[in-house]
C-alpha cells in the first residue's frame, strides 16, 4: 500500500519537537499553526495557565463558507511520555525508517496520526467540502487530558458546533467505540509521630496507609468476583490500583506522616464512583476516629488529581456506520486506555477512536509505528474526504 512521501516527512518534523509532557510545545504548535494557514486554514490557540503550552483547533471552511455548524473534528495529543531510563536503540527524537517501520518517541501515540492528516490539508483545501474540517492539536493528554478541555471550551463558547469527531489514538486502525473512564487520587495520612518503643504512644500513618489499601484490595476483589462485567471491555469491570506510596523517616520511629496515590478505572455508567466513596467513609467514619483517640489532629485526606470520563459510542449514530463503511470494519472494538473521545462525547459530538499504530507499541523504548498503517490510515482519511465532497 502506497504512503505519500509528505506523511513522512512530517512525521519526521513531528517527532523532532521534544514534547515530553513537562516541556513546552509551542514551538511544534506554531510550526504546525503556520503550516496550515498556508493552505487556508483559520486557526485559534488556547494556552495553559503558565503559557508554554497551547491547543491549536484549525478550521477549513465548507465550499459555502460555513465554518461553524457541523463537520469533522480530526483529534490528536501533542504531547509524549518520558525517554529517560529506557533503552533505546536510535535518538528518540530522530525519525528512524527500517523493515517497514518508523522508529521515534510518539511515532506511534499518536505524532504518525497527526503526520497524516496535515499532509492531506493540501486536499482538503482544495476540495469543495459539504461540511468544514477541524484538526484540534492539544496538550497534556498524557497527564489526564488537561489541554484538550481548553480547546473543546474555547471553540464552542465561539460558536463552533461538530457533529463529529475521530480521536486518532492508536487502534491498529480498528474502530473503537469505547473507553474505561479512570480517576486519581492522592491519600494524605497524618499520624503522630514517637519513638518505637512507645507504639501505644503514636499513630503509625503508614499503617493506617496499609488499612486504606487493604480496604480497597477487598472491594476490588467484590468487583471482581461480582456478576457486575461487561464482556466489551478487557477487563470487563473497574479496577484499582496504588500506584506510589511513600512515608516514614527511620525504622525506629512511628511515622507521622504517608501519601499514596491510586486510581479507579471504571465502566461507562459507573461515574457516581460508589466503590471510590466507600473507601472514603470507611477512611472517615472507621479509621479517622480511631487514629484520632490516641492524636486528636491526625487525619486522613483524599484529593482527586485526575479526572478522565468513561467513553461507550451510541452504536446506531450515522459517523460510525459511515466510519464502518469507510473502513470496511464489521464490529466495534472497546480499548483499555483512556483518551480524548469521552470529553467529545460529552460535548455533544458524535466521536470515535481510529488511528494508526498499535497501542503495544506505545510508551516503550523504540517506539515504532508500522508504514503499511500509516498508509492504512491515509486511505481512511482520503475516502472520509471524498465522503464529504460535493
Amino acid at each position: 500500500m502506497s504512503l505519500n512521501h509528505k506523511s513522512i516527512e512530517l512525521l519526521k518534523k513531528l517527532i523532532s519537537f521534544n514534547t515530553i509532557s513537562f516541556n513546552a510545545n509551542l514551538e511544534l504548535i506554531r510550526w504546525a499553526e503556520f503550516y496550515l494557514q498556508q493552505f487556508g486554514a483559520e486557526t485559534r490557540l488556547t494556552t495553559s495557565l503558565e503559557g508554554n503550552k497551547a491547543n491549536l483547533f484549525a478550521t477549513f471552511k465548507a465550499h459555502d463558507g460555513n465554518g461553524l455548524e457541523g463537520g469533522v473534528i480530526f483529534s490528536g495529543h501533542t504531547d509524549v511520555v518520558p525517554v529517560e531510563g529506557q533503552d533505546w536503540k536510535t535518538d528518540p527524537f530522530e525519525l528512524h525508517i527500517g523493515n517497514g517501520n518508523a522508529y521515534g518517541r510518539g511515532a506511534s501515540d499518536m505524532k504518525g496520526f497527526i503526520a497524516i492528516i496535515m499532509s492531506l490539508a493540501d486536499r482538503i483545501s482544495s476540495t469543495k467540502l459539504k461540511v468544514p474540517f477541524h484538526f484540534a492539536l492539544s496538550y497534556d493528554e498524557e497527564v489526564g487530558c488537561i489541554g484538550v478541555r481548553h480547546l473543546i471550551k474555547d471553540f464552542m463558547q465561539a460558536g463552533f458546533k461538530p457533529s463529529a469527531c475521530i480521536v486518532g489514538e492508536p487502534s491498529s486502525m480498528q474502530l473503537v467505540s469505547g473507553h474505561k473512564g479512570q480517576v486519581t487520587y492522592k491519600c494524605e495520612i497524618i499520624g503522630h509521630e514517637v519513638h518505637s518503643s512507645l507504639t501505644t504512644q503514636g499513630v503509625n500513618a503508614i499503617e493506617y496507609a496499609s488499612r486504606v489499601i487493604a480496604f480497597m484490595y477487598q472491594i476490588g476483589q467484590e468487583i471482581v468476583n461480582s456478576d457486575n462485567h461487561d464482556p466489551f471491555f478487557d477487563p470487563g469491570f473497574n479496577t484499582f490500583n496504588t500506584g506510589i506510596i511513600s512515608g516514614g523517616t527511620a525504622f525506629n520511629i512511628i511515622p507521622n506522616h504517608c501519601d499514596f496515590f491510586f486510581e479507579y478505572r471504571f465502566l461507562p455508567g459507573h461515574e457516581k464512583l460508589d466503590q471510590v466513596e466507600r473507601i472514603i467513609h470507611y477512611a472517615r467514619d472507621v479509621l479517622v476516629p480511631e487514629m484520632r483517640k490516641v492524636y486528636e489532629f491526625a487525619d486522613i485526606k483524599f484529593t482527586q488529581t485526575l479526572s478522565i470520563p468513561a467513553f461507550k459510542a451510541l452504536e446506531d449514530s450515522p459517523f460510525i456506520a459511515l466510519a464502518k463503511s469507510l473502513t470496511g470494519a464489521n464490529q466495534l472494538n472497546a480499548v483499555p486506555y483512556g483518551a480524548e473521545a469521552g470529553l467529545f462525547a460529552e460535548n455533544g459530538i458524535d466521536s470515535i477512536i481510529c488511528g494508526p499504530g498499535s497501542i503495544e507499541q506505545a510508551h516503550k523504548p523504540n517506539e515504532f509505528i508500522a508504514l503499511d498503517q500509516l498508509a492504512r490510515c491515509e486511505k481512511f482519511i482520503k475516502k472520509l474526504i471524498a465522503y464529504y465532497t460535493l
